[in-house]
C-alpha cells in the first residue's frame, strides 16, 4: 500500500468519523499531492509524498508565530467589543447617579472604545480596553462608596441620633387557654 493511499483512506475514516479538523487536514494535503503530480506531470513516489508533507510543516510552522499574534489580536477585539456592550448595558440603570468625574472618564472610554474598534488598531484597542476596564472599575467604585456613605447616614438615623417619631408600644402579658381542657 503506497502513503498516498494510505492518506486516501484516512480521508474516508475522517468523513466516516465526521471529524471536520481532521478531514479538512487530509484533504490539504491530498490537494498538495496533485497539485505537484499536475506540475511535475507524474506520479509521486513516497519519498516524494514525504517531501510535500515536510515542506508543508515547515510552512505551518514559519506561520505559526503569525497566527498567534493574529489571535491574539482578535481575541482584544472581541474582549473589547464584549465590554463596550456590557458597559453600556449595564451603566444605563446607574450611570446618572456617579460623580461627574467618574461619569466623564466612563462616558469618554466608552467612546473610546467604540473609535478603537472602528479603526481596527490593534495597539489602540488593548489600551481602549485597559482604560476601559479601569474606567468601569472606578465608577464600580465610586457608586460602591456612595452606597456605603448612604448606609451609614440610614445606620445613623436608625440608631436614634436623627429625630423620629416614637410608636405607642404596650406590652402584655397573655396566656394560652385551651379551649377543651375548661
Amino acid at each position: 500500500m503506497t502513503l498516498k493511499t494510505r492518506i486516501q483512506d484516512d480521508m474516508k475514516d475522517a468523513m466516516r468519523a465526521k471529524a471536520t479538523a481532521r478531514l479538512s487536514t487530509v484533504r490539504l494535503l491530498l490537494a498538495a499531492i496533485k497539485q505537484r503530480e499536475v506540475d511535475e506531470r507524474k506520479t509521486l513516489t513516497d519519498a516524494d509524498i514525504v517531501a510535500v508533507i515536510d515542506k508543508m510543516v515547515k510552512q505551518a510552522e514559519s506561520h505559526s508565530a503569525e497566527d498567534k499574534k493574529r489571535r491574539e489580536e482578535i481575541e482584544a477585539r472581541n474582549q473589547l467589543d464584549a465590554l463596550v456592550y456590557r458597559v453600556e448595558k449595564d451603566s444605563a440603570e446607574w450611570r446618572d447617579r456617579l460623580p461627574a468625574d467618574a461619569k466623564s472618564r466612563l462616558d469618554a472610554s466608552l467612546e473610546g472604545g467604540k473609535q478603537a474598534l472602528r479603526t481596527g488598531e490593534p495597539d489602540g484597542i488593548r489600551r481602549a480596553l485597559d482604560e476601559l476596564n479601569a474606567a468601569f472599575s472606578a465608577a464600580g467604585a465610586a457608586m460602591y462608596s456612595a452606597q456605603q456613605e448612604a448606609g451609614t447616614e440610614g445606620a445613623a438615623s436608625a440608631t436614634g441620633t436623627a429625630e423620629t417619631p416614637q410608636e405607642d408600644v404596650v406590652e402584655a402579658d397573655y396566656e394560652i387557654v385551651d379551649e377543651g381542657k375548661k
